[in-house]
């Protein structure tokens, strides 16, 4: 069984019937599948697709949803707004296909009361520069409101920050740098666009 992330396409009726793998593989699904999350037709989810590939199609045994948070300018909001609460970075990569960071994170939360609370995650674009060399340098920041949740237990979360999406055209040789907030303290890493 393989476990890879995955753009997964829809048909005329919402169901799943291909997939395009980080890795480059472009594979048919051996039967459409319909997650109850699923709902809109001709389109393309981002997931984590677990699957044992038959014959260059895909036997799905398993897909699940990975968040694809907006990319916002922290200059358009206020300062009090922008909610840097810790969390715990199991993981982060570039896709081998080039489009996306992937994050694996955990974020603490748990009930009082049986009430459930929402936590919010996004991503900022702190700031765009270019060097005398043109070498364009994005920095970019986790946005995470923990919204008053309780910290009892972590729940693993992915996200895939698509970098077409940063708000300037990357070429080879420009770089990214993420910025996230942890329980241990700041965490920082940068991420070469490749030719």
């Amino acid at each position: 069984m393989r476990a890879d992330f995955a753009d997964v396409y829809t048909d005329a009726r919402a169901y799943m019937v291909r997939a395009m793998t980080d890795d480059g593989d472009s594979l048919l699904l051996k039967k459409p599948v319909k997650p109850s999350w699923v709902n809109t037709p001709d389109s393309c989810y981002r997931t984590l697709l677990y699957y044992n590939k038959v014959e260059n199609m895909a036997d799905v045994v398993s897909v699940n949803t990975v968040l694809v948070p907006s990319i916002r300018k922290r200059s358009d909001d206020k300062p009090e707004e922008v909610k840097e609460d810790p969390v715990k970075v199991i993981g982060v990569w570039k896709s081998a296909n080039g489009r996306y960071l992937n994050l694996d994170l955990e974020l603490m939360t748990g009930k009082d009361d049986g009430e459930v609370v929402s936590q919010m995650v996004g991503i900022y674009c702190d700031s765009i520069s270019t060097d005398e060399s043109g070498v364009q340098h994005a920095i970019l920041s986790l946005y995470h409101n923990q919204n008053n949740c309780p910290e009892y237990y972590a729940a693993e979360v992915f996200l895939s920050i698509p970098l077409a999406r940063i708000p300037c055209l990357l070429k080879p040789g420009d770089d990214v740098s993420l910025r996230i907030n942890t329980y241990s303290g700041p965490w920082q890493r940068t991420f070469t666009i490749a030719p």
